[in-house]
């Protein structure tokens, strides 16, 4: 009987500690949601090749050509139009995405900043075109 009665806590424990581990994870998801104010995608790609170039494309963030081993950065200005301090995530998608170095940038209202979105290419690296695409995510702060 005693054996039964400690199965029964450790049950009742457990379920609690599921349903806030649970509650949790909701209030988190959503939290990220509600606090997103906009997102915007832009194509985005580099090659990996044997030598350098250039790609002065600016209607996408084209990184051009690279070598294992180095890197390339593009410059955008960015705005904060909102009426409020905003937070900008920037990440990468697709063949892209494990080559962008994500960032964080913080503007106040009505701010304007220059934000440099960079690629690194890993000395181990196969040739070929990397594309996706780099998004940012504002967030209220």
């Amino acid at each position: 009987m005693l054996v039964r009665k400690n199965y029964n806590i450790i049950f009742i424990i457990l379920i609690i500690f599921i349903a806030i581990l649970i509650l949790y994870l909701n209030l988190s998801i959503f939290g990220n949601v509600m606090n997103l104010i906009e997102s915007k995608e832009f194509e985005a790609n580099v090659i990996v090749a044997n030598r350098s170039g250039f790609d002065l494309n600016t209607t996408a963030l084209k990184f051009g050509m690279v070598m294992p081993g180095g890197a390339a950065s593009r410059t955008l200005t960015m705005k904060n139009d909102y009426k409020e301090d905003v937070k900008i995530f920037i990440y990468g998608k697709g063949k892209i995405k494990d080559l962008v170095i994500f960032s964080e940038e913080f503007l106040k209202k009505g701010e304007s900043k220059e934000i440099k979105v960079s690629v690194s290419i890993p000395q181990d690296t196969s040739y070929g075109l990397y594309d996706g695409k780099i998004i940012f995510n504002i967030r209220k702060v």
